[in-house]
């Protein structure tokens, strides 16, 4: 029963929108390349969501145990339910196996770029450098790492670059939505000295800047 309970507590690290999102992210990008193959690709999307991506967000869960303790304190880490070094552990062994794995699958230099590309953005804005501190620098993070999966579908079937200008679009539309996940993580991102758009900018201000950058990236 603690081993299950742990086990769970370790799963809710990562975000089940978050994992939904990049797996079908990477199936719609193979989709787009009008070469879809069912056993590599949903075995892609599995471990590009289930190793790399949940590597981002569990890492950010440890990363970001203060500032949860104010912001979502029910989750995993402040709520008591992991400690600090045994999540930490559970991230290591992640990023192992997101270094490790794309060694079998991956065929051109664009692939083991996309590949490596979210668990070095996942280290970088979480560590090191802290690109959260600043928002401009986090959002724009946050948008390739979202990004990302899509793009990695597509590529393992492609190498045509016209359809960048696509990834592109996407890439703007995120740049416009990220900083709206602000406004749940003001008071605890203000507290740990991290850069939050609604406290920079006020709710109206931000509104306007979702509002604007995304219509004007659908026209």
């Amino acid at each position: 029963m603690h081993l299950a309970k742990s086990a769970w507590a370790l799963a809710r690290l990562y975000r089940a929108d978050a994992a939904l999102i990049a797996f079908f992210a990477y199936l719609a990008g193979a989709q787009l390349s009008g070469a879809f193959d069912p056993v590599l690709d949903l075995l892609l999307a599995a471990l590009v969501s289930g190793v790399s991506m949940n590597f981002i967000y569990s890492f950010n869960s440890w990363a970001d145990r203060q500032e949860d303790a104010i912001n979502k304190p029910h989750r995993p880490i402040p709520s008591g339910e992991l400690t600090e070094g045994g999540a930490f552990r559970y991230t290591m062994v992640l990023l192992v196996i997101s270094v490790v794995y794309p060694l079998s699958f991956w065929h051109t230099p664009a692939t083991l770029v996309l590949f490596y590309l979210p668990p070095l953005l996942g280290v970088l804005y979480s560590a090191g450098p802290r690109l959260k501190r600043n928002p401009i620098t986090a959002a724009i993070t946050t948008s390739l790492i979202l990004v990302t999966p899509m793009m990695l579908g597509y590529a393992m079937h492609s190498n045509d670059s016209s359809i960048m200008p696509f990834f592109g679009g996407l890439f703007g539309f995120c740049l416009g939505a990220i900083p709206l996940k602000d406004i749940e993580d003001e008071e605890g991102d203000v507290a740990a000295g991290l850069g939050n758009w609604l406290a920079r900018l006020g709710p109206r201000k931000l509104l306007g800047y979702a509002s604007v950058v995304m219509v004007a990236d659908l026209v």
